[in-house]
């Protein structure tokens, strides 16, 4: 059995009801598919697509024979039925949480048939590539970019910067005092990645994850065997005393290369340590205070606006540097309300050598004018919270109320 052409509206009713939140912008791409852009960031294909039965199966019956289900078409040659796909245009920077498999159930509960094949399909974005088997054929994004050009999928993609990968440099102390190490490489931040590993290494007594490249040194043979130099050490206290970690950003748009980027920096980790040795470490019970702060604002905010969609590293396309052209971003962004708020540790106002200095200050100053005039040009409310403020509820609250009664038209 299969999807006929009046499940169409359901199958969508159900999809929007996971864009609740958003800001979102509606395009027609044919007759039954539709375009969804959520908040001028993430662009999503709802797409339909028409298919005609043409096995030889119920020849000569009618639908009504088969079944009184409005949602189903039965498999007669000759009629069509309908099949789906969500298609990611743009890589999603905004967090937005869609469950296929869940989406599917929802659907099928609603018919009240189980379906052998539920047609509905979701592509996560792939960037620009074409297939290698078939380089001289216009990828769908490319085909998309061409019929719908006002989507301006080809400039976004030649602005964006790539998938943020964290570099996540890892020390281990051996009991003669020197150092075993390895880089990491993670889509999640740096602090849930050492409690995935070290929640894993404390139950099954391996520092091991396959993402951890030792270089030239070994592939993360080289923290195993520092591990285990520590008989007789309760696991747990053996990473709490001897685990360190600090880490980078970069963005890199072919996932294929950033494996060869981590055993780059293992190498150089190894080869040139003088060169990291005044980077601030976090441990696995210490990670760095600003982003400990960063976060709990995002959690409470989270907390307090729960009829709205909060986004941690906001990264809109408008907000983008006019002098230097680079993707900026919003620690926070509460989707409806269209307001940002900032976190603004000490390098926001003074010169810090671990942030980069002088230089890196003045840049900074640049930033935060250019984000202002952007937000303000794109009717964004932006609340700042300082460093030196004690951060609760109450008071993100007050900030959040202050910015939008002084906005009221």
């Amino acid at each position: 059995m299969h999807l006929s052409g009046e499940s169409i509206q359901l199958v969508k009713d159900y999809f929007e009801s996971y864009l609740t939140g958003y800001s979102i912008e509606v395009l027609d791409f044919d007759h039954y598919s539709k375009i969804y852009i959520l908040n001028d960031s993430l662009i999503l294909l709802f797409e339909v697509n028409r298919n005609k039965v043409d096995y030889v199966n119920n020849k000569g019956l009618c639908k009504e024979d088969l079944t009184n289900n409005r949602y189903i078409e039965p498999g007669i040659y000759g009629n069509h039925y309908y099949s789906f796909r969500i298609v990611e245009l743009t890589n999603n920077e905004i967090g937005w949480k869609y469950n296929n498999e869940e989406f599917k159930r929802k659907v099928i509960a609603y018919i009240g048939e189980e379906l052998i094949f539920v047609p509905i399909e979701y592509v996560k974005f792939k960037g620009w590539s074409r297939y290698y088997w078939s380089m001289d054929i216009p990828s769908k994004i490319e085909y998309i970019d061409k019929e719908v050009p006002q989507l301006r999928l080809k400039e976004r993609y030649e602005k964006w910067d790539g998938f943020r990968y964290y570099f996540i440099f890892i020390e281990f102390k051996k009991p003669n005092n020197t150092y075993a190490k390895a880089v990491a490489y993670s889509v999640s931040s740096p602090r849930v990645y050492i409690n995935t590993l070290c929640k894993n290494t404390v139950k099954t007594g391996k520092l091991y994850r396959d993402t951890m490249r030792g270089g030239n040194y070994g592939w993360m043979t080289p923290l195993e065997k520092a591990f285990n130099l520590w008989k007789g050490v309760k696991r747990v206290k053996r990473l709490e005393e001897n685990l360190t970690y600090f880490f980078i950003e970069e963005y890199h748009k072919e996932k294929s290369l950033v494996c060869k980027r981590a055993d780059e920096l293992a190498n150089e980790f190894n080869e040139n340590s003088c060169k990291f040795d005044k980077l601030e470490r976090s441990s696995w019970l210490q990670p760095n205070n600003k982003w400990i702060s960063e976060e709990l604002v995002y959690r409470l905010t989270k907390k307090m606006f729960k009829d709205y969609k909060v986004v941690y590293q906001m990264r809109p396309f408008f907000l983008r540097s006019k002098t230097t052209g680079a993707q900026l971003s919003y620690d926070i962004f509460i989707s409806g309300l269209n307001v940002a708020i900032e976190y603004q540790g000490v390098q926001h106002f003074q010169p810090v050598e671990f942030f980069g200095g002088e230089k890196n200050f003045e840049r900074q100053l640049i930033r935060d004018r250019e984000k202002y005039e952007l937000s303000k040009e794109n009717n964004v409310y932006l609340v700042y919270i300082k460093y030196d403020e004690e951060i609760s509820e109450e008071l993100i609250k007050n900030k959040v109320n202050i910015i939008l009664n002084t906005n009221k038209d």
